[in-house]
């Protein structure tokens, strides 16, 4: 089936720590990637964290708004919103491959390719967009005024250890009360949902430059090692290896004075068109 050449538009935007967007919508699916620094996506009933070397999907009519956290160089890629890619959600945060990378910016630079070249850039990147996988950084937004004073207070100060039993008694209900609530609105026990939120806290801490042992006691954890065991259990690796795997991602997305960032790309173009 042949790609309808409009079917993705690519712009770029430089971005300083602290830059945020007010609330609003595209009326086409967009994927937002940013190599360095974090983002912070809001939408009515949650919150994404965006590590670097990572993108969030954010689908038509999404209404949200985005943070930045440490200066950064923002590519958007917009989608039309007839393609869809069933493995996400609404909103999502996704990693970001050297192939991927290399395909937004190789189109990003599309009118110094054919038309052609073109085609077949863009097929390949709606490829490589359907087979997203999300990853579990999202912390939904509490609803109930007694979860809500709790939230407020967390964001603000995620080293709180306060326990459930001590949150009652600040906001007027008992601990009973305040586990039902949890598992009735989100499904989920108050520690896993602190735990989500420490380990938001920690990844934009984290991009900006701070240490593990530093980014561990300012979310709450009473030791390095705890952090860790933490972070490991939600993202499945250390918080070293974590950024290393980004790091490794940039690296390897460079271009080389022998071998073009899209290298790589150049090949499966030259397999398409000899089949």
């Amino acid at each position: 089936m042949p790609v309808d050449r409009h079917q993705i538009e690519v712009r770029q935007h430089q971005q300083l720590d602290g830059d945020q967007t007010s609330i609003h919508h595209h009326d086409r699916h967009q994927l937002t990637y940013a190599a360095s620094g974090a983002l912070t996506v809001v939408i009515a009933s949650a919150r994404w964290v965006v590590p670097p070397l990572r993108a969030v999907w954010i689908r038509a009519g999404v209404e949200h708004r985005i943070r930045v956290h440490g200066s950064t160089n923002t590519q958007l890629v917009f989608v039309d919103p007839d393609f869809t890619a069933q493995s996400l959600s609404r909103v999502a945060v996704v990693g970001v491959n050297p192939l991927l990378k290399a395909l937004i910016s190789g189109f990003n630079r599309a009118a110094e390719r054919s038309e052609t070249e073109r085609h077949h850039i863009e097929a390949l990147l709606l490829l490589q967009l359907e087979r997203l996988a999300s990853r579990p950084l999202q912390l939904p937004t509490l609803r109930d005024p007694r979860l809500a004073v709790i939230q407020d207070a967390l964001e603000k100060q995620p080293d709180d250890r306060r326990t459930l039993r001590e949150w009652g008694q600040l906001c007027g209900a008992s601990e009973r009360t305040l586990s039902r609530l949890f598992a009735s609105e989100i499904g989920t026990t108050f520690g896993r949902w602190r735990t989500q939120l420490r380990l938001q806290h920690a990844l934009i801490l984290l991009a900006q430059g701070s240490n593990v042992t530093t980014t561990a006691h300012a979310c709450g954890y009473r030791s390095t090692s705890a952090f860790i065991e933490s972070f490991v259990s939600v993202l499945g690796t250390t918080p070293g290896r974590f950024f290393d795997q980004a790091d490794g991602l940039a690296e390897a997305a460079k271009p080389n004075p022998r071998r073009g960032a899209v290298s790589a790309l150049s090949a499966v173009q030259l397999r398409i068109t000899r089949r």
